[in-house]
């Protein structure tokens, strides 16, 4: 009888110094979707001349059939549906949104002031696979035929490890100059991460550590000349954007997954559309 009790006594301590240990923001599974027969999606608006490359205002609403997506009264630039910037959830809601897998027809409308859909700027169809998760992110070759350049693309990823965060990188600058390419560095590692990103492109997700005690800032810098050394420190490189990667900022924590991306006018570092690199989470 007293060796059950010493037991119990000691199971029972076991348990009570784990929660009573402080927690940090860990996902020990993938995301479980709500509806594995739906799709899930997230809208990001990274097109500076929106105006420009298709002839219409910079405020539309993006419908699927006659369902309209985006809850705010319209998007336009820098505009992302749904947003979370959130450390402490891993709520499928909070990233993504719900929308009918199969073949569906997306299209561009201005609002009126009654009708939402008042005036169809242009459409494209794509099919989406259950259970899958896309990114719709707007760039200024909104009207090509190529998803890769709309940039329409399903996000491939899984949960990293603990102690680590997962990325990639969306080249969103079209107007950069013609036939030079970027490099993502991370001060916390005091190298490049990615290299050699063209306009209109996208990495695959990547594993990275992540360090609880050091808050990292991401740079996308022009791309190493032919012949300077990969270990070039930022001091000597051309920086053309930065992004502190804090957690009150981004949601930055241990096993999150992110999408880094290049946006806005390459010509300038100032004004209403810079040249600028931002975040949103993926899980």
């Amino acid at each position: 009888m007293k060796y059950i009790i010493i037991k119990i006594f000691v199971i029972v301590t076991f348990f009570a110094a784990i929660f009573a240990c402080k927690k940090t923001f860990i996902i020990n599974t993938p995301y479980q979707v709500l509806d594995s027969s739906m799709a899930y999606l997230k809208i990001v608006h990274a097109s500076p001349f929106f105006r420009r490359a298709t002839g219409a205002q910079d405020t539309f609403n993006v419908f699927v059939g006659n369902i309209r997506l985006n809850n705010t009264p319209f998007l336009t630039y820098n505009g992302i549906f749904p947003n979370a910037v959130n450390p402490t959830s891993s709520s499928i809601t909070n990233t993504y949104m719900a929308v009918p897998a199969g073949l569906q027809q997306f299209h561009f409308s201005i609002p009126g002031v009654l009708n939402q859909d008042s005036v169809q700027l242009f459409s494209f169809s794509k099919k989406l696979n259950p259970g899958s998760f896309y990114t719709l992110l707007i760039t200024d070759s909104m009207l090509s035929k190529r998803d890769s350049s709309k940039i329409f693309i399903q996000d491939i990823f899984s949960t990293p490890l603990q102690g680590n965060i997962s990325l990639r990188f969306i080249h969103a600058v079209l107007n950069d100059t013609a036939g030079k390419t970027v490099d993502v560095f991370s001060y916390a590692r005091n190298a490049t991460i990615l290299t050699k990103i063209t306009p209109d492109s996208a990495t695959a997700f990547q594993t990275l550590g992540y360090n609880t005690g050091v808050i990292d800032t991401f740079y996308v810098t022009r791309s190493l000349a032919t012949g300077q050394p990969s270990n070039t420190p930022l001091a000597n490189r051309t920086i053309l954007a930065k992004l502190p990667f804090a957690t009150n900022t981004t949601g930055a924590a241990p096993q999150r997954v992110f999408t880094l991306y290049y946006k806005g006018d390459a010509n300038t570092a100032t004004g209403k559309k810079p040249r600028t690199i931002a975040s949103y989470i993926n899980q």
